[in-house]
């Protein structure tokens, strides 16, 4: 798949009337991107790869993410159970719309289109806290 998901079947006409204010990280089938997403196209976390945000970062998810994620981010949350499609197992490294910094980040502020149950965070925690968070993701999947 890669860093970018296509919709190979979606036109730039529909994927803008699914997503008019252009968060979608979803490529329509000329190959241009909608707009928006420069906003978060190439963005480095700022918060550091270290044990201390790894760990404050653990603690955001468990406060945010735990219901549907579970507590070891493993796609098990007891609200996990009801949704359709399964919230991911983050352990497994392997994101639907990226792994890069941005591309997570994206993920944890904007939230998922349908059918996702994946909610945007923004208003609800910090940019700070959710970089910290993208942090503790990525320090859940296999080492390289």
């Amino acid at each position: 798949v890669g860093n970018v998901r296509a919709w190979p079947r979606m036109s730039y006409d529909q994927l803008v009337r699914l997503f008019p204010d252009g968060k979608t990280v979803h490529l329509p089938t000329n190959g241009q991107p909608l707009p928006g997403w420069a906003k978060w196209q190439g963005k480095k976390s700022p918060a550091a790869s270290d044990a201390a945000t790894i760990a404050a970062g653990k603690e955001i998810f468990v406060k945010n993410c735990a219901t549907c994620h579970g507590n070891e981010g493993k796609g098990d949350g007891p609200a996990g159970i009801a949704l359709d499609p399964k919230p991911r197992n983050l352990t497994l490294g392997q994101y639907k719309f990226g792994g890069e910094d941005w591309q997570l980040f994206r993920t944890v502020w904007e939230g998922a289109p349908p059918p996702s149950g994946m909610a945007k965070w923004d208003g609800r925690m910090s940019e700070k806290d959710a970089w910290t968070v993208v942090v503790y993701v990525k320090s859940l999947a296999p080492k390289k």
